[in-house]
């Protein structure tokens, strides 16, 4: 079967993956400028720089690639965008994320504690792309 390797050494196996961490990359990105996006500009138009679509997909993997995090993903038979959304909510300590939802068969605590180290936050840059610090 043909795999991925991340650098951390886990493996996830591309049998449907890359549509599954796409739809989590697409929704991770669509709630993160969401949420990041002052108050005061209208982001909807600026385009995302290639190295932060790059990076949010991989912080995806890495997400979905952690045995704890997948063994509740199947348990729960969780749609990727619930994923993708809920990822950086949860890690940028929004006060929502994972920890406001709920799960059929648990898993909720272990979602949310390996959130820990994938805060990211975005900045519309003067050359008019959204970047990542």
């Amino acid at each position: 079967m043909p795999e991925f390797k991340l650098g951390q050494g886990q493996t996830i196996y591309t049998d449907g993956v890359w549509y599954r961490l796409k739809t989590a990359a697409d929704a991770a990105l669509e709630c993160l400028v969401w949420s990041e996006q002052p108050d005061d500009e209208d982001w909807s138009k600026a385009p995302i720089h290639r190295e932060v679509a790059f990076s949010i997909m991989a912080d995806v993997a890495d997400f979905c690639s952690i045995p704890e995090v997948q063994e509740v993903c199947e348990r729960n038979m969780m749609d990727y965008s619930f994923i993708g959304h809920n990822l950086y909510l949860s890690a940028n300590g929004h006060g929502t994320g994972f920890r406001d939802r709920t799960l059929p068969k648990g898993g909720v605590e272990v979602l949310q504690l390996h959130t820990e180290g994938f805060e990211r936050h975005l900045y519309l840059a003067g050359d008019g792309f959204i970047r990542s610090e």
